[in-house]
């Protein structure tokens, strides 16, 4: 046995609790604040540990992915130390610690292939567990001074038993504990609640929302996609800055099936001529005409951002300045905001959505059907795949 291997992964191993449990942190952080706040790591939607934290690839089996990870590099490091203190060799355990490695390895690629393919985001700490899983691979195998076969021989002995039922103590207590934990902390809808929210969505009748209706609008993920989902928004409204941060995260994994639409609803009557006993929100028309403006120039989403995450100091001035940082020309955007076009904008958003008799926001439709329940990743996510199924069925 090559004991400097060996205790070369008992480093990897204790490296890997301690990062593993930074991304548990990551996970419920997202979980309970929302995206409002971007972590450390959320440093483009390249690099963005949030977006793969809001998949629903980072759980299994109701808990975190990261406190799986927890889990296995605690076992890999009491196995380890184990191995490494001991008089006599411990090929079996060596070997059998290198199979369950073997596992975290393949399932490494399995989740890199999801952050690159599917995601279209690489997270932080994840690549570096995938990296710690890989380096345990390969010293746990070269740790050992016997063959392949030899291994094999180990693993598939009776002698495996009493690590494997550790194995099992130490995974199956941890998923209790964790499963408790995130229950206590995070309530979630059962499976029942959510079946029952999907079947209720589809049997809404269709709001008459037409596809020239959203022409023009700033849109996000596949604008050709079959699934389309229509936000109407007040860029004053505390529930709309909560929607702001919380729905187009979640659909990351969706963006190659979903068109994202953002339309204003603004509930001030400088501009929305239904609001007949007076503005609920003063600047909301403003800042709706200088999120189109920004539009104009490509940078809708980011300013939209940037209004919600200042809401409480919606002014003019701000809105200049926020312009300013983005780039923007100070005397375009302020030629732009008090332009007839920009009005004009915002007054046909509020003209379809009178027409679909909206009376408040924010108000997220999915394929013209209402989702109220748009704050459980849940019941979003569950919904967006059904509608992605049923539309696959129609193309066939």
């Amino acid at each position: 046995m090559r004991k400097k291997l060996v205790m070369a992964s008992l480093i990897a191993a204790v490296l890997g609790i301690i990062i593993s449990g930074v991304s548990i942190s990551e996970y419920l952080h997202i979980q309970k604040a929302g995206f409002e706040n971007a972590s450390y790591c959320a440093i483009s939607e390249t690099i963005n540990c949030d977006i793969v934290n809001a998949s629903s690839y980072a759980t299994l089996f109701g808990i975190p992915v990261a406190a799986w990870g927890f889990l296995f590099y605690l076992a890999v490091a009491g196995f380890v130390a184990v191995i490494y203190f001991a008089k006599s060799p411990k090929n079996t355990a060596l070997s059998f610690i290198w199979g369950i490695a073997a596992i975290a390895f393949i399932w490494s690629l399995r989740m890199a292939y999801v952050s690159a393919y599917v995601l279209h985001a690489a997270c932080i700490t994840c690549l570096t567990q995938y990296i710690i899983n890989l380096f345990l691979f390969v010293t746990l195998y070269f740790a050992g001074r016997f063959t392949f076969k030899d291994r094999l021989n180990y693993i598939f002995s009776k002698k495996i038993i009493p690590h494997v039922l550790t194995l099992l103590i130490i995974f199956g207590l941890g998923y209790v504990f964790a499963l408790s934990s995130i229950k206590d902390a995070i309530p979630k809808p059962s499976a029942e609640e959510i079946l029952t929210a999907v079947n209720a969505h589809f049997k809404q009748s269709l709001y008459d929302i037409k596809p020239e209706d959203l022409k023009d609008a700033p849109t996000w993920g596949n604008p050709n996609a079959k699934v389309t989902i229509v936000e109407f928004s007040d860029f004053e409204c505390p529930f709309c800055k909560i929607a702001a941060f919380n729905i187009k995260p979640y659909l990351y994994e969706f963006r190659d099936n979903v068109k994202f639409v953002f339309k204003n609803y603004p509930l001030d009557n400088s501009c929305n001529q239904y609001m007949l006993w007076g503005p609920m929100h003063r600047n909301s028309c403003l800042a709706a005409k200088a999120a189109a403006c920004a539009g104009e120039k490509g940078e809708f989403w980011e300013y939209h951002d940037g209004i919600f995450k200042n809401q409480n100091k919606i002014s003019y001035d701000m809105l200049v300045d926020l312009a300013e940082r983005l780039g923007l020309e100070k005397s375009w955007m302020e030629q732009c905001i008090n332009s007839p076009e920009a009005l004009a904008k915002i007054k046909a958003d509020i003209e379809i959505a009178h027409h679909v008799y909206l009376t408040g926001t924010p108000s997220i439709i999915i394929n013209q059907r209402m989702l109220p329940q748009w704050r459980s990743p849940e019941i979003l996510r569950a919904v967006i795949r059904e509608e992605i199924k049923r539309s696959l069925k129609q193309v066939r």
